[in-house]
């Protein structure tokens, strides 16, 4: 799976939005769970996944805790994967 696999970014999304809610007072939150797709690095994005379980939030924490099973990582993040990022992003 780690060769083949790559998650929709607007189911990814959805799942923030259900994770933290549409309350302005989250967008802050949203930008930067939104962003563990961005990272550059391995390394990087576990750092801020580790950030994030720190949140008293249960809902937060248990959606963060998910997003970094092995499965998952590779699926969201272009660093993260086995496929080359040139063909990861024509997809």
């Amino acid at each position: 799976l780690k060769n083949i696999l790559i998650f929709c970014e607007v189911y990814f999304r959805r799942s923030i939005i259900r994770a933290v809610g549409q309350q302005t007072t989250f967008l802050d939150v949203y930008d930067r769970m939104l962003n563990l797709l961005n990272y550059t690095s391995r390394e990087e994005y576990m750092q801020a996944c580790d950030v994030f379980i720190k949140n008293k939030n249960k809902t937060i924490v248990n959606w963060v805790l998910y997003k970094k099973h092995e499965v998952i990582v590779v699926g969201l993040n272009v660093y993260c994967s086995l496929i080359s990022p040139e063909i990861y992003r024509r997809i």
